[in-house]
């Protein structure tokens, strides 16, 4: 370095010239530690820099009039580090010159690596004081999530394979940056779900800007900003954010297929989408958010909390389909809003359900396991895909005891595969002996279903049955009947019963979940009291299991006048009996039957789940005044049919004569009906009928 002044006058002039050369980062402190710093409104107050670099320069120092200096130089930057704000990109490998006077500075033949790609920039010092710089490069998807300062960024190469070209403006005003990237995203691939996914080669115009708020930019303590970005003409987002605040996010707004909403604390979103998958977002967040992420008001890593900040709190929809969980709605419009204690609220309508629906996490003191779920809805409606049997592949693999909520839900309408069964009431808690190890887990529900022919009331658990991929469903249930006929016909069962006053309880137990009967592992015992009603002539198919008690299939085999009767269907004062149900086989001993012109008595089994029956029925005609009541009374179910037949029934040769009995077994759909002939019978003695052993009649 040397000095001079050329002319010892009254005004002379200092001449400085020298060369630097060392570390960038000192050469930085130098430069914020002298006039220069003012000299350049502070622009590189907050820069970083690293390696080697060369500083020339050049003062020119009035002695009698310092604030009349100035500066000349140029600094050489030889593969540098260098990020010019925190909140910039990291540009290695810098190379170029700047050139600066006390006037400013500018930025010559400038190239580095930044966001993974090449870059090439330029730009300098503002006449308001601030920093301009322009660059245009290459971007990957591995350098995106690397580009911790920018966590938009970071979250997109989250979910992002290739790269892309792209243009960035960078603003720095009093050490406060503003930036804009600009890309068509052609030849980046996004990993996620629609609308947002695309592939490789398509392209998807993406805008991401801030811009200090006026008072920041006037020069205020204040750090706040507006976040924008946009994504062609599919999602839209804005957040105002404090950078330098306990809560960062001031209001936000996010759109997707729609124009953007008026940004709000806590955050607002408008979605309309033709379909949303909401297992596949799920997944796609659990990458996009940090390890742990949770929402807010839940417990977790100051990361997670940081990036649920960034995420709305109302949610407004409108979609074509909404599919998650196994469960499916259709033209859904709702709004989804926070509650003071960290759940939410849902409110709205679809195909399938209306009404509201609350859920409160766990920790909020409504539920230790599986949170708490309330719901108040005019409408619901489950189709097939709703209950899928354990063991299926698109079985909810998260149906546990343990992870479900407890539940507290009003069902005005409720519809279960095509079936309007009246109103429906739930209450049900989940409790666990040892919530941290997950042992011990007891889903216990309390439930009501009613309409004008019925109500069915009961209670059940969903507990643990050996390994822990089996879960055991077991109920204890009493069904009050105001009309059997009314209750078959909105059961599916068309013109089966007319009439019909009684209960059916018992238990029943199987394999799966709640909402999935399986059959083969079913096992329970009923209990039937039914008066004052009619079987009705229908076909089998329709009347399924009940077309065989309706008798209709035996006419041809009865000889006696109440033929035309039972072609009708069996008009009966009282109907009773006990069935037990073992692996989905229901079997009966006491099954009985009471009309005025006879009684039918039954027993047998039935397969509930290959649909078919062997049963063996006997019917008493009323000889006289109280024959068939008789034996409706005298049947022992301890003894069964065979024992009464030949220890009761044949001590009296009237009813004997009468009586006949029939083997029925088969499909329900097609049920074959075999008499059976007793010894010392006459089959061949009445003409209308036809040979009495084995022939089957449908």
């Amino acid at each position: 370095m040397k000095g001079l002044i050329r002319r010892l006058d009254p005004h002379p002039v200092l001449e400085v010239e020298g060369q630097v050369r060392g570390p960038l980062a000192d050469l930085l402190r130098y430069v914020n530690s002298t006039p220069l710093a003012d000299w350049s409104g502070q622009a590189l107050k907050g820069a970083t820099a690293g390696g080697p670099a060369t500083l020339n320069l050049a003062l020119a120092l009035p002695l009698d009039d310092l604030d009349r200096s100035t500066v000349k130089g140029s600094l050489a930057l030889a593969g540098n580090e260098l990020r010019p704000v925190p909140e910039s990109p990291v540009f290695s490998q810098a190379r170029g010159r700047v050139d600066f006077t006390h006037k400013g500075f500018s930025v010559v033949g400038a190239s580095a690596r930044a966001l993974g790609g090449d870059v090439t920039f330029e730009g300098g010092s503002t006449a308001d004081g601030g920093l301009r710089f322009v660059g245009q490069g290459t971007a990957t998807a591995d350098g995106l999530r690397r580009a911790g300062e920018l966590p938009v960024l970071q979250r997109l190469g989250a979910v992002a394979s290739g790269q892309t070209a792209y243009r960035l403006q960078l603003n720095v005003l009093r050490g406060l940056p503003e930036f804009s990237l600009t890309s068509t995203l052609a030849g980046l691939a996004l990993d996620l779900p629609a609308p947002l996914g695309k592939r490789a080669e398509a392209t998807l115009p993406l805008r991401v800007q801030t811009v200090l708020a006026p008072e920041a930019a006037a020069g205020a303590a204040s750090a706040r900003e507006t976040l924008r970005v946009d994504l062609g003409t599919v999602a839209q987002a804005l957040v105002q954010r404090d950078p330098k605040a306990a809560q960062p996010v001031l209001r936000s707004a996010f759109a997707v297929g729609e124009p953007l909403p008026a940004a709000q604390p806590g955050g607002v979103a408008a979605v309309t989408l033709p379909r949303l998958d909401v297992d596949a977002w799920s997944a796609a967040l659990d990458r996009l958010l940090p390890a742990g992420g949770a929402p807010a008001g839940v417990a977790g890593s100051t990361a997670a909390g940081e990036a649920a900040a960034w995420l709305p709190r109302q949610v407004n929809l409108r979609l074509g389909t909404l599919v998650g969980g196994g469960r499916q709605l259709d033209r859904l419009n709702a709004s989804l809003a926070p509650l003071p204690d960290g759940g939410w609220r849902l409110t709205g309508s679809a195909a399938q359900a209306a009404g509201t629906v609350e859920y409160r996490p766990p920790g909020t003191g409504a539920a230790a396991t599986g949170g708490r779920l309330s719901a108040r809805l005019s409408r619901l409606a489950l189709n097939e895909s709703d209950a899928q049997a354990p063991g299926t592949a698109s079985a909810t693999p998260a149906a546990t005891p343990r992870s479900l909520p407890a539940l507290d839900v009003v069902v005005d309408d409720f519809e279960l595969h095509g079936l309007s069964l009246g109103r429906l009431q739930i209450d049900a808690s989940n409790r666990a002996a040892d919530v941290a190890a997950g042992a011990g887990a007891d889903w216990m529900a309390r439930f009501t279903l009613a309409n004008p022919e019925g109500r069915l009331t009961g209670s059940g658990h969903w507990l643990p049955a050996g390994s822990a991929a089996r879960r055991r469903v077991a109920l204890d249930f009493t069904l009050d009947i105001t009309d059997a006929g009314g209750l078959l016909k909105r059961l599916g069962v068309e013109d089966a019963l007319r009439g019909g006053k009684g209960r059916l309880q018992g238990q029943a137990g199987w394999n799966g979940t709640p909402l999935a009967l399986d059959l083969p592992s079913l096992d329970g015992s009923l209990q039937l009291t039914l008066e004052n009603g009619q079987f009705l002539k229908a076909g089998p198919g329709a009347a399924r299991l009940l077309g065989v008690l309706s008798l209709q299939s035996l006419p041809r085999r009865l000889t006696l006048d109440f033929r035309d009767l039972f072609q009708q269907g069996f008009a009966f004062d009282k109907v009773d009996g006990d069935v037990k149900i073992e692996r989905g086989v229901a079997s009966t001993n006491n099954l009985r039957m009471r009309g005025v012109q006879a009684a039918v008595l039954m027993e047998g089994q039935a397969d509930l789940d290959r649909e078919t029956q062997d049963l063996r029925v006997v019917v008493v005609p009323e000889i006289n005044a109280g024959t068939a009541s008789l034996a409706y009374a005298v049947i022992n179910p301890a003894v069964g049919l065979g024992t009464f037949m030949a220890q009761w029934l044949l001590r009296r040769p009237l009813m004997a004569a009468g009586t006949r009995e029939f083997h029925i077994h088969g499909s329900w759909d097609d049920p074959k009906v075999d008499r059976v002939a007793r010894r010392g019978e006459d089959a061949g003695a009445d003409t209308d009928r036809p040979p009495p052993v084995s022939e089957n009649t449908r």
